[in-house]
């Protein structure tokens, strides 16, 4: 089913034992504090999709700062999609990042910390998934 052991490891116990590790109000304010920040130099982006959203505090920063926002994410990690999808902010999809994604592109495509758990082989295909699922945007944090 995996491509990768990255996402077998992922998709299983310890990325579901990450989502406790990383669900925090002081998580969520300093994702509020980066996004202020980055999205001074966009202009009127009305989509956004993360690609590893976990459980989508993104997210959640993203629409408590432009709440019409249109949001979308992938993620491998059942449990995490499930408790992504509760916090009703967006659309996040069961799937892995290295796969193409077919979705209609949005303004801006992001992922952030992930990069660095991808198997290098694979990386091209994340970043294609980043550049042709974007109208306008991309960013790598």
């Amino acid at each position: 089913m995996y491509k990768t052991e990255q996402e077998k490891f992922w998709a299983g116990e310890f990325g579901s034992k990450y989502i406790e590790r990383n669900n925090s109000e002081h998580l969520l304010h300093s994702k509020i504090a980066m996004w202020t920040t980055m999205l001074r130099s966009a202009n009127n982006e009305g989509s956004n999709r993360e690609l590893g959203c976990n459980i989508g505090l993104n997210l959640v920063a993203l629409k408590r700062l432009h709440p019409k926002l249109n949001l979308s994410g992938y993620e491998i990690n059942d449990d995490a999609v499930r408790r992504a999808n509760e916090l009703n902010v967006g659309k996040v999809t069961k799937g892995s990042i290295i796969d193409k994604i077919k979705d209609k592109t949005v303004d801006l495509t992001f992922t952030s910390g992930v990069l660095i758990h991808i198997s290098p082989d694979h990386l091209s295909n994340v970043y294609e998934n980043l550049v042709y699922g974007s109208n306008r945007y991309v960013l790598i944090a």
